[in-house]
């Protein structure tokens, strides 16, 4: 049986499948440039367990912290 974070990567996946055809049938108009920093922001937020996976998958990353 897969534990709850299997299951959000498992609905990761299926929505990162969703947006990349999304993102090719806007890919003109969504191009991220020097300077950009707005248009992303959305108000979004993320649940513990999505929270732990992107902390566990990109420990390597710098995510603004000093």
């Amino acid at each position: 049986m897969p534990t709850i974070a299997e299951k959000v990567a498992a609905v990761h996946r299926a929505v990162e499948a969703l947006a990349q055809k999304k993102a090719e049938v806007h890919k003109d108009r969504m191009q991220c440039k020097r300077g950009c920093h707005a248009c992303c922001i959305d108000g979004l937020s993320v649940f513990e367990v999505e929270a732990e996976r992107i902390r566990s998958e990109f420990s390597d990353v710098n995510l603004g912290k000093p």
